[in-house]
């Protein structure tokens, strides 16, 4: 009789053990189960967040070459290739003012008048300064004495900015006092071919042109001597 008893006591402790393993890898299941949900799930949201945060900066970042903007109109209304072209020719008619027609007193007095309202106060201010006649012995000296050729060329335009860097280069002959360009010796003349380089940045949105930087490159330097040379 006890060893009946035992043997059903077994039986049940051994059923009850069988249960709770179920149970526990029931448990165990549905808690992987869960975390995989909730892993792919916030997984997924990253995704998407990153995809939004792509395309974001894809879209801020992205530019267009000028040669190959058609008739690119912005959200701001902002007709790019009208607006470049048009600042072109501003650009080289005041450098053709400033390096091609200064030659006269009153034809620089009235420079910055000529030339402000086609590239702004602060690109004229800077041709303004290079275009001052010298004073000397020899009466009043013009720094350009030809102008050779401009050439006015856009890098990107940035969608997110709407702006535009611009580069100018200048080609010009001058011939100068030799006392301004640092040569001592009395009656000589030297004949500078150069480059002056301008970067530009230009503003769409308002219109706007703003000086940025500047550099000379010196050709060559002839000196003739008024005498017979040295």
């Amino acid at each position: 009789m006890n060893q009946g008893r035992e043997s059903i006591f077994s039986l049940s402790n051994i059923l009850v053990a069988i249960l709770v393993l179920i149970a526990l890898a029931t448990s165990v299941l549905w808690y992987k189960s869960t975390t995989n949900e909730t892993k792919m799930t916030a997984l997924s949201k990253e995704i998407e967040r990153l995809q939004v945060e792509k395309k974001d900066y894809a879209e801020s970042t992205r530019t267009l070459s000028t040669d190959d903007i058609s008739t690119e109109v912005t959200t701001s209304n902002i007709d790019v290739k009208t607006q470049l072209e048009k600042q072109k020719t501003n650009i080289e008619k005041a450098i053709q003012h400033t390096y091609g027609m200064t030659k006269t007193q009153q034809a620089y007095s009235e420079l910055q008048q000529t030339i402000s309202p086609l590239v702004g106060d602060d690109f004229s201010d800077k041709l303004v300064v290079l275009g001052k006649p010298v004073v000397s012995e020899a009466g009043i000296l013009f720094p350009f004495e030809r102008l050779k050729s401009v050439k006015v060329f856009f890098g990107n335009y940035d969608l997110g900015s709407k702006k535009a860097d611009c580069y100018v280069l200048v080609n010009y002959e001058s011939t100068v006092n030799a006392t301004t360009t640092g040569v001592e010796a009395a009656g000589k003349q030297t004949t500078i071919s150069g480059q002056d380089f301008f970067i530009l940045d230009y503003d769409l949105e308002n219109d706007s042109l703003n000086y940025a930087d500047y550099q000379r490159n010196i050709n060559n330097r002839n000196i003739n001597n008024s005498e017979g040379g040295e």
